[in-house]
């Protein structure tokens, strides 16, 4: 799938290939566009290529071939929310802060609003051991944001929490999205979550991005029970070809 890039795009791929050492192949000839202050959900089968896509755009990992276009501020935050264990939930929030050189006391003042906006007041001086699941990935998501950064990325951030949980913080990230208008790319296994939250959905298959699926419901989608359910069903119509 390839997409003309236009001055709106803040991400594009143009036949972007990762292929590693050992030969296997994580993307090939990848082609797509994600649009400034979209919230866009990759969705697609195991090693189909999403978290590839996504540590590229994060710059953990560098294409084998290809042109890739993205801002130089990115921040990820991901599954298992990777919060130091001796860190208090607002240090690790200040944590990357600090290393930019961020004053401490202006770090933390920092890291308290993220952490507050996401539910956390009160819990800033809890370890990771003593939060729920909920909380350590609140924490870490509240240190993606703290960094400012022009796109957020989730690697399957509700992947390991309970279904309470997990809709919840759909409700923080999509109120946060609206609120501060940040560009938000997240890499989901379900097409329902991918269809709840995005206003556009990226099948990957086969180490590519076949088709693409703009979302037009008002938030929350779910409310919209018929429009949502055709939605759902047509990308998984696609996704099973």
């Amino acid at each position: 799938m390839r997409k003309h890039i236009d001055s709106n795009d803040i991400i594009a791929f143009e036949a972007v290939s990762k292929i590693y050492g050992t030969g296997d192949v994580a993307l090939e000839s990848a082609s797509f566009s994600i649009a400034r202050g979209s919230f866009t959900c990759i969705v697609g089968p195991s090693g189909g290529g999403k978290s590839t896509a996504l540590k590229i755009i994060a710059g953990l990992e560098e294409p084998s071939s290809g042109t890739v276009m993205k801002p130089d501020h990115v921040s990820m935050a991901f599954q298992s929310g990777a919060l130091m264990p001796w860190l208090t939930a607002q240090g690790n929030a200040a944590l990357p802060l600090e290393a930019r050189g961020m004053e401490g006391d202006k770090a933390a003042r920092e890291a308290r609003k993220w952490l507050r906006m996401l539910g956390l007041r009160g819990l800033e001086g809890k370890l990771p051991r003593e939060l729920s699941g909920g909380e350590r990935q609140r924490v870490g998501i509240a240190r993606a944001l703290a960094v400012n950064p022009a796109v957020l990325l989730l690697d399957e951030p509700f992947a390991a929490l309970d279904p309470k949980t997990t809709d919840e913080l759909h409700k923080d990230i999509v109120g946060i999205w609206r609120e501060t208008g940040k560009t938000v790319v997240m890499v989901s296994h379900s097409i329902e979550e991918a269809v709840a939250l995005s206003t556009r959905v990226l099948l990957m298959k086969g180490h590519a991005v076949r088709k693409a699926f703009d979302i037009d419901l008002p938030h929350p989608h779910r409310a919209h029970a018929l429009a949502f359910s055709r939605e759902v069903a047509h990308i998984r119509k696609e996704f099973f070809k």
